[in-house]
């Protein structure tokens, strides 16, 4: 009788298992939609596209350059009001991109992903900290005040 009990109660705590495994699994590769964030100047950005749908990059200040990686296969619009870009993606199937983008005295830089899952419509920066690091440690700071 009581082999009986334990192997569906097995089956299901197993099952169990699994499922929350995937879930933790996937838990970091779903991004939203619509977003609002700060971002760090420091850092590259990952965005996330699917060919056919449109994303729009909304920033602060006004945007003075934009730099894309593929400009054959990432079609960039200028918009009104200046702090507004929107992309597109050229072909179901590219390979990867970056895209730099410069606002007032800072640098964004992000790496366009294309995929056919995980879309970004709508990316507000609201602001912005950091900057690019420097390459050697050896660097000395020999003045920090205003001349």
């Amino acid at each position: 009788m009581k082999s009986a009990w334990v192997r569906p109660i097995g089956l299901l705590l197993l099952s169990a298992a699994l499922i929350l495994g995937l879930e933790s699994a996937y838990a970091g590769t779903e991004v939203r939609r619509i977003a609002s964030k700060v971002v760090d100047l420091g850092k590259v950005h990952k965005l996330y596209m699917v060919h056919g749908l449109a994303t729009v990059i909304i920033l602060p200040e006004s945007i003075s350059a934009v730099i894309p990686g593929n400009s054959v296969t990432l079609k960039i619009e200028r918009k009104e009001p200046e702090n507004l870009l929107a992309l597109r993606l050229v072909g179901a199937h590219v390979p990867a991109t970056n895209l730099i983008i410069l606002s007032g005295k800072n640098r964004l830089v992000f790496d366009v992903i294309p995929n056919t899952k995980m879309h970004q419509d709508t990316l507000e920066v609201v602001g912005m900290y950091g900057a690019a690091g420097a390459e050697s440690d050896d660097l000395k700071l020999i003045y920090s005040g205003n001349l």
